[in-house]
């Protein structure tokens, strides 16, 4: 059983845990899910465009990790966002200004 299995979920907070990798684009058939919170890991890779699908995500937090590549503008398709933080990551662009 993956992550992406868990439909119910509304909060994911996974801090502190020395994850390495990549984020699984699974994570965006976490439908219910509201918080994602994923800092201060070892995580790399880019931010999977799946995570745009979770219309009902109000925290995006993945601070200081290794996270790299752009930020993709459908991040500001998500509505009901109101708290991120992508901070201590070696993204190539900003913000999308629809965020």
């Amino acid at each position: 059983m993956g992550i992406g299995s868990l439909k119910n979920l509304t909060w994911l907070d996974l801090i502190y845990n020395n994850l390495s990798g990549n984020l699984p684009s699974t994570l965006g058939g976490l439908k219910e899910l509201q918080r994602l919170h994923i800092r201060d890991n070892n995580i790399g890779g880019n931010i999977p465009e799946e995570l745009c699908q979770l219309d009902k995500l109000g925290e995006l937090f993945l601070s200081n990790n290794k996270i790299s590549g752009s930020i993709s503008n459908c991040i500001g398709n998500l509505r009901l966002l109101q708290r991120l933080n992508l901070s201590y990551n070696k993204l190539t662009s900003s913000i999308p200004l629809n965020v």
